[in-house]
């Protein structure tokens, strides 16, 4: 059994890092529809079909981890992502589609990604910031690696059917062995007690009667809508201003690798500066962010919308380990899986709202109308974060 918690650490990190090739959705896009003669409205669905079902998986993973424990949960999460792209590469209709890659696999990764996250956290009771940071950074860097830079190259080579095969049975080789490493820590590390004593918890009904769990959920609710009412639109917005297609593409992978980074950074804050100030640190952080989106770029030229670009992208990636970090603190490991994903449910939102009022802002006035309001939106979570106590001030 692993006794080591960084060796622990790793491996949930090596799973993670796969587990986020799920976000290279948009790499199949086009293929997909050269090959089917489908419309964007159409693929689209495949992604909608997705985020409902992590939405699901994120609700229900807690209770997979009470009946199977963490390392059956994960090998569950590992069979199904690796079904769901096996199956994708199968693909004749939309609907086989939406259920292979937005249904199984979605539902199949998120389940395992939470639970992993519960898993780390109570190995990093002390330094949960630093464990989560890692961890998110690792959905991150999958997703840039392995889906941005990787996929389009496999499917120039073995086409979009031969890129979701190998994925799937990439998930199989790689993830569902590794599972049966992941265990709990029979003693919790930095703590000094044995785990019994540390599995404390609030369910989610009396969570949600805490004043401070809305203020986090609504504090990571405005930083994300107002990130993403320009994250989304980062591509257009840098072709906008006259800069070229390969500029823009820079730009978004600056911005991905931003992202990553920042869930280091901030998680790595969380441990060493508390809290509520890395809370208001990541609030003002990503209101200076959209600000030099919005004025530099016409002053200083592209050097200064990449120093935007960075801006956000830490702050907003800096913002996801936090979330983790402070449920776990706040309500406890008992019934972490279950609060983490409703809280989470957050982010889920924002995805929706931001772009959509972005775009809508933009088409109405301009870009620069609409980061500045993007800013503004994410501005309201600083309040957010100076209303939000700690609920259990006797837990570290």
């Amino acid at each position: 059994m692993i006794k080591n918690r960084y060796l622990m650490l790793f491996l949930a990190f090596i799973i993670t890092f796969f587990l986020g090739v799920l976000y290279a959705w948009s790499v199949f896009v086009i293929p997909l529809e050269k090959a089917f003669g489908w419309v964007r409205p159409e693929t689209s669905l495949t992604f909608t079909f997705l985020m409902a079902f992590f939405c699901l998986g994120m609700l229900v993973s807690g209770q997979f981890i009470k009946r199977f424990g963490p390392s059956r949960t994960v090998l569950l999460g590992g069979l199904l992502g690796g079904i769901g792209f096996f199956s994708a590469s199968c693909t004749s209709s939309l609907v086989w589609l939406y259920v292979s890659y937005g249904v199984v696999a979605g539902f199949g990764i998120v389940v395992a990604n939470v639970v992993l996250t519960s898993v780390i956290l109570r190995w990093f009771a002390d330094k949960r910031g630093f464990a989560s940071g890692i961890l998110t950074a690792g959905l991150a860097l999958g997703a840039f690696f392995l889906g941005a830079k990787t996929a389009p190259h496999l499917i120039a080579g073995f086409g979009w059917d031969g890129t979701f095969r190998f994925l799937g049975i990439s998930y199989w080789v790689i993830i569902c062995p590794l599972s049966f490493l992941i265990r709990f820590p029979s003693v919790v590390p930095g703590a000094g007690a044995a785990s019994s004593a540390e599995v404390w918890g609030v369910g989610l009904k009396e969570m949600l009667r805490i004043p401070s769990a809305w203020y986090l959920i609504f504090w990571l609710l405005f930083i994300h809508t107002g990130g993403l009412m320009i994250i989304a639109h980062v591509s257009p917005y840098v072709e906008s201003l006259s800069f070229t297609p390969e500029n823009a593409a820079l730009a978004m992978g600056v911005l991905a690798l931003a992202n990553a980074a920042g869930r280091f950074l901030f998680g790595f804050l969380h441990d060493k500066l508390g809290r509520k100030p890395t809370m208001v640190l990541s609030s003002l952080t990503i209101v200076t962010g959209l600000l030099a989106l919005a004025y530099l770029p016409a002053n200083f030229g592209y050097n200064a919308l990449l120093v935007g670009v960075v801006i956000t992208g830490l702050a907003y990636g800096g913002s996801i380990p936090q979330l983790a970090a402070m449920v776990s603190a706040f309500f406890g490991p008992k019934n972490f899986t279950t609060n983490y994903g409703f809280a989470a449910l957050a982010s889920m939102a924002a995805a929706i709202l931001g772009p959509y009022f972005g775009s809508k802002v933009q088409f109405a006035s301009s870009y620069k109308e609409a980061i500045i309001c993007a800013a503004a939106v994410s501005g309201i979570s600083l309040l957010m974060a100076l209303l939000l106590k700690n609920p259990n001030p006797e837990q570290k």
